[in-house]
């Protein structure tokens, strides 16, 4: 038997200075397979559905070719080592072997370990038509947890984004920003069914294949991605439509497939068209009985149900002029506040769990006439109107989802809504205009009916679920986990579309089901998710609090609810109110104070050393305004910077602006150092029993650390203040490989002199310290053990 080495270590990141994006954490590069460390057995699996499968064909090999990344590759990654981009090349229709290629964008993020899992991670993305590639910085980010150990693999589907060709519609993009502003329900249908026939007249003519374009050539499409890339087995993360195409994987190509994550699931037999008005009201309602249970909210905000109702009947009978702003371009559209519009944008930020609080304020503020929270709600909503390339998403959708469905079926779901929610288009426009119509003028075949029977599979699987949901209900995901025998369905509470991307909990159930997909995951993380509603904000009694921004050197106070979304940027609970605080060493004081419509010096003060020079701000045709401060600083300037809406500005003033201008100082020693968390004596600490099956382990650990995945526990809520605890066991392995497995960039060459030796009952131990500078980074200092075993 091969000597093994079992290791303990402990690892304290000392950050200094480490100013990370919020935005970004990127892609990952491997296509060579290397044979992982864990010895985690997944069991043969079978997919027993009997359905037609289009399969890639013998005579054609996919190939992946390298290109430029088409997304800004994060500081942290290099383009070319730790993440490759390029196309992989497959046949437009795979039961064609003869016939043409379209080109799929792919990006790779190679696995953060040294010595990764075999097995990648493919994302599958929504829509359908959602564009992956030019989505990779901030979705990168979310799951970068996923990265640790396996390759994450993302691609734009056929069709898609940077995928070739793309199936773009900008015809039907501008029908949706004419018809803002149009008064007749029927014109605007009417507006967008030509749109998408002149979309789709243009689309033929340039010779695209339209009917190529299916769930079930996109499956065939992640088998040549999984042969292209050299990759045995894969792991499949399917969010919403990309769950239904992860089922559709499962189906037709079982064989390669280790464990399947599918996130706001979509039943092979639903509807997305047809059966949304359903979800939407009941996710709709279900939010508002919510409120009604909240002693706080009903308080607050009470009869929400009914009010809703209210405020959508008289906005369809008499809507209200508003002016909205495109957040991408900063472009103005003036628009008809309608109750259907109202009653829309509920319905798209139940997509968004961290906007779902806000909601019955929104609901509460236009019923009294303040629509500042509903017309920032519309304008964010602009921002999607381009996220698909619809001409993708028409072929899809008029392929499959309206398979055995009628009018009818639309009509009965209609009637059965509540009035006041069901629209003011009168049901034969809809069906004259809307997605039947459409999809009787598509040219594309219907699938095979059997493409809607549920998958049948063993194939371990981890099914997520948002309460809130409004399209992909958690009912959903229950449907799809009773046809599973090796599935493990979660409903997350307070959480709405996308669970994992948008839920750290959901994120740490979803690494420990890929380090062992045939064991459940502990769930109890779950226990602590509650929605917490969003009330008023009461500015005569705004609690602040001390912070320290350790990037700038700078000491402050902050509204005590408000988030940190960045370190020098903060927002209010109801999202109305942004804050910055930091120093500027970059941009032009007079050109910063010009973009935000700076007024004429309004006062000076001193206080701590720092003389401020105090403007309001506004930016009328935008409906933002607040307050500017600056004082000078020895590289540039300092800044405090406060905008809300004009509604609000005045009562910012002395409750908020002020005390944190007369609060602000600036020391020099706290800059780039980070805020460690005092460490309680070892007395303090209550350990706990522990088990890893994957390396099997029993052992101690301190009461409240979080499992990071196999092997790996942390103390910290963030990367500036974090202590790491490993774990693990390793067979056949020389030192040097060992530690850089252990300890992957930080060049730890060769172990230091031992610090001493230690006997327990089962093992001798040979105990190390060290600690390293990592630049840019900061210090890890380093306690580590390691004994030999049989």
């Amino acid at each position: 038997m091969k000597t093994k080495i079992i290791v303990l270590l402990s690892l304290i990141i000392l950050l200094s200075g480490c100013q990370q994006s919020e935005q970004q954490i990127p892609p990952t590069d491997t296509t060579e397979a290397l044979e992982g460390l864990a010895t985690t057995e997944v069991p043969e699996v079978i997919a027993t559905t009997d359905v037609p499968t289009t399969v890639p064909t013998q005579e054609f090999q996919a190939y992946f070719e390298e290109s430029p990344c088409p997304f800004e590759v994060p500081e942290n990654h290099i383009e070319g080592e730790t993440v490759r981009c390029g196309y992989v090349t497959v046949l437009e229709d795979h039961n064609t072997p003869d016939g043409p290629t379209i080109k799929l964008a792919v990006a790779i993020f190679k696995a953060k370990n040294t010595i990764p899992e075999s097995d990648p991670l493919i994302f599958l993305s929504g829509g359908p038509g959602e564009k992956t590639i030019a989505s990779i910085p901030p979705l990168a980010e979310h799951l970068a947890t996923f990265n640790a150990e396996r390759d994450l693999v993302f691609f734009d589907q056929r069709g898609v984004g940077s995928s070739e060709p793309a199936l773009e519609c900008p015809e039907f993009v501008d029908s949706l920003f004419e018809i803002l502003d149009e008064p007749d329900p029927s014109d605007a249908e009417r507006t967008v069914f030509d749109a998408v026939m002149a979309c789709k007249d243009r689309l033929v003519s340039e010779g695209h294949h339209l009917a190529a374009y299916t769930t079930t050539q996109n499956a065939a499409d992640v088998e040549s991605i999984r042969e292209a890339l050299g990759y045995e087995q894969i792991n499949l993360f399917g969010g919403s439509y990309g769950s239904l195409l992860a089922q559709a994987v499962m189906r037709d190509f079982p064989n390669h497939i280790r464990s399947v994550i599918i996130d706001s699931t979509v039943p092979m037999n639903k509807s997305l068209l047809i059966d949304i008005p359903t979800t939407a009201v009941n996710a709709t309602l279900h939010l508002m009985d919510s409120c009604a249970e909240d002693e706080a909210c009903n308080t607050t905000y009470p009869d929400l149900q009914n009010v809703l109702f209210d405020i959508v009947e008289a906005h369809n009978e008499e809507p209200k002029p508003v002016s909205l702003v495109n957040p991408l371009d900063g472009t103005s559209y003036q628009a008809l506040m309608t109750g259907d519009m109202i009653f829309s944008n509920l319905v798209f930020f139940l997509y968004q769990t961290p906007i779902i609080p806000t909601l019955p304020k929104a609901i509460h503020d236009v019923a009294n006439g303040n629509y500042d929270l509903m017309v920032q709600l519309s304008s964010r909503k602009l921002a999607v109107y381009d996220a698909l390339s619809r001409g993708m998403s028409f072929s899809v959708l008029c392929t499959d989802d309206l398979l055995e469905r009628t009018p009818e079926d639309y009509l009965n779901i209609r009637a059965a809504m509540p009035p006041p929610l069901a629209g003011r288009t009168d049901p034969e426009d809809v069906l004259e205009y809307g997605y039947f119509a459409i999809c009787q003028n598509w040219p594309v075949e219907k699938a095979d009916p059997s493409v809607r029977n549920p998958v049948v599979s063993d194939i371990p699987t981890l099914i997520l679920g948002g309460e809130y949901d409004p399209v992909t209900p958690p009912e959903y995901g229950r449907m799809v986990a009773e046809h599973l025998s090796n599935s493990y369905f979660f409903e997350f509470p307070s959480i709405g579309h996308s669970v994992a991307v948008s839920n750290e909990c959901a994120r740490q159930m979803t690494t420990e089901f890929l380090d062992n997909p045939t064991t459940e995951p502990d769930s109890t993380c779950r226990e602590t998710l509650a929605i917490e509603f969003v009330l008023p904000i009461d500015f005569e009694n705004i609690s602040l609090i001390p912070i320290t921004i350790t990037e700038f050197g700078i000491q402050a106070v902050v509204p005590e609810s408000w988030t940190r979304v960045a370190p020098e940027y903060y927002v209010s609970p109801d999202t109305t109110i942004e804050l910055v605080i930091k120093e500027d060493t970059d941009s032009d004081r007079e050109q910063f104070l010009e973009r935000w419509g700076a007024s004429d010096v309004i006062s000076e003060i001193t206080r701590n050393n720092l003389t401020w020079t105090l403007y309001e701000a506004n930016i009328t045709d935008y409906n933002i305004a607040g307050y500017i401060a600056t004082a000078p600083s020895d590289d540039g300037y300092f800044l405090v910077l406060i905008v809300t809406t004009s509604a609000q500005q005045e009562l910012l003033f002395d409750s908020v602006f002020t005390p944190i201008v007369e609060a602000f100082r600036y020391d020099e020693s706290i800059k780039d150092t980070a805020d460690v968390e005092e460490i309680p004596p070892a007395t303090a600490v209550k350990l706990i029993p522990f088990e890893d099956e994957v390396f099997k382990i029993r052992g101690l650990l301190p009461e409240g650390w979080t499992q990071v995945q196999a092997g790996i526990h942390a103390r910290g809520s963030s990367a500036s203040d974090q202590t790491m605890l490993i774990q693990k066991s390793y067979e056949g392995m020389t030192m040097e490989a060992l530690l850089d497995a252990l300890l992957p960039g930080l060049q730890l060459d060769e172990l230091p002199a031992s610090s001493g030796e230690r006997e327990t009952a089962s093992f001798s131990w040979t105990l190390y310290q060290t600690s390293i500078s990592a630049p840019g980074v900061g210090t890890y200092v380093i306690d580590l053990g390691l004994s030999e075993f049989k």
